[in-house]
């Protein structure tokens, strides 16, 4: 039948699980798609309900929505083993305090311990800073102790949330965790929120590209007036050195008139003046 596992999942789960190796990784991902596998290919009712009782308790599975789309799974809906249809939906989208008295009486130790683990990622999709007293209501924990022992043994030991706890500030502040299924009637709200910011992207790249035009139309506008004032600048250095020549010019015609009239008479009045000496 093919592998059933939802890549989405699978880089959401893998992204949040620590420093564990690829190798590890690896072994995790065959398992869950082993669970499945013998989820959607269960032979009869009972064989089902055993591989759901067993998938919900693995400590490698954290994404159901999927599986009560199986044909073996929806058949089980209204019959004797219609519980396990009810656990599978309450770990596929619900939380701890979802889960009726009866729910939790049927529940092994590792079972608990997984719906509390979902517990905790719902909050956080919720917001990023938890308060000790949400969670020890949330979870139905005795006391701060065992709330703190449970998220970092069960959470950031076991690769589901990153954090930071705050005692004295009684916070458990989230920096990364996993992501949960989402219900099908949440997927409208979904689309339009990422079509608002596949908007709010283009809206950016627009914005980019009229900064990039402007950017281009200044340099332009730019390097025409230092053309501009080059040709300028060159004109005035022509008429300069045209100004300089003809300044020479006149120095020299002066220059020519003083020679004139320091030199040796000449023309009528000179000629007068050597006869009056004679």
């Amino acid at each position: 039948a093919g592998s059933c596992v939802s890549w989405s999942h699978v880089c959401a789960w893998t992204c949040g699980r620590g420093t564990r190796c690829v190798e590890e990784e690896m072994e995790d991902v065959e398992a869950w798609e082993d669970a499945w596998e013998r989820t959607r290919n269960a032979k009869g009712a009972q064989e089902c309900a055993e591989a759901i009782q067993e998938a919900v308790r693995s400590p490698d599975l954290y994404y159901f929505g999927e599986m009560l789309g199986f044909e073996t799974v929806e058949k089980l809906r209204g019959t004797e083993h219609g519980n396990a249809w009810d656990v599978l939906e309450l770990f596929a989208y619900g939380t701890w305090n979802d889960a009726t008295e009866k729910q939790r009486e049927r529940l092994d130790e590792a079972q608990k311990k997984k719906l509390k683990q979902l517990t905790l990622l719902s909050l956080v999709e919720g917001q990023r800073t938890l308060q000790y007293n949400v969670l020890l209501e949330a979870l139905e924990m005795e006391n701060v102790r065992s709330l703190e022992d449970f998220l970092i043994n069960d959470c950031m030991y076991a690769g589901i949330a990153q954090g930071l706890l705050d005692q004295k500030q009684g916070t458990f502040e989230v920096t990364s965790a996993l992501s949960r299924d989402l219900r099908p009637e949440d997927l409208g709200a979904l689309i339009e929120t990422v079509g608002d910011w596949l908007s709010s992207i283009d809206r950016t790249i627009n914005k980019a590209h009229e900064r990039k035009a402007w950017i281009n139309a200044e340099s332009a506008r730019l390097k025409s007036e230092k053309a501009n004032l080059k040709a300028q600048t060159q004109g005035l250095k022509g008429e300069e050195s045209k100004a300089g020549e003809q300044m020479e010019g006149i120095d020299d015609d002066a220059a020519t008139g003083a020679a004139c009239r320091s030199g040796s008479p000449s023309g009528p009045l000179g000629a007068s003046r050597s006869k009056r000496r004679r």
